[in-house]
């Protein structure tokens, strides 16, 4: 018997969604930028000085966006991820926004103070705890109605919106 393997290609895929006029609100992503991301068939280990670690889709999207931003840098671009790229917020550039999914027991953090220059230490990389998401999500202050497009279907959300860092 032979065994064969096939490794795939995966793709990073940066696109443009934009509503059609002619297609009655119709959206219709655009690629502007793609990159290879090639599985490989063994893991690299390898660590030190002088070592080629292999990019993860999460790295190479960061690197798309930083790219696509500074193109325009006085435009506001806004990302929209999954799960995996919940982490990468504090990565950006200032004119990427990020929407994203993350855990109900994420660990959220206000942004740092700003640094005095003549204060001793390194700075602060996080703010104050807040709450959890769990937490956050149960008390009545601070929800906003929004009227969204649900699958075709227009429906009434409230909806929570503030800035953090996320720590899991």
């Amino acid at each position: 018997m032979n065994i064969g393997y096939a490794w795939g290609l995966n793709w990073v895929v940066l696109v443009v969604i934009i509503e059609m006029p002619f297609a009655h609100g119709r959206l219709i992503a655009l690629p502007i930028y793609a990159r290879l991301n090639p599985k490989s068939a063994t893991p690299v280990k390898k660590k030190g000085k002088g070592s080629k670690r292999k990019k993860t889709s999460v790295a190479i999207m960061v690197d798309m966006l930083r790219t696509v931003a500074g193109w325009l840098p006085t435009s506001l671009f806004i990302f929209c991820g999954d799960g995996a790229y919940a982490g990468i917020a504090h990565l950006l550039p200032s004119n990427v926004k990020m929407v994203s999914r993350i855990r109900c027991d994420a660990a959220l953090y206000a942004p740092p103070k700003k640094h005095r220059k003549k204060g001793k230490g390194r700075p602060s990389k996080k703010g104050k705890r807040l709450l959890s998401p769990e937490k956050k999500a149960r008390r009545t202050a601070g929800w906003k109605l929004y009227n969204v497009v649900l699958y075709g279907e227009r429906v009434r959300r409230l909806v929570q919106q503030y800035q953090v860092l996320v720590y899991y």
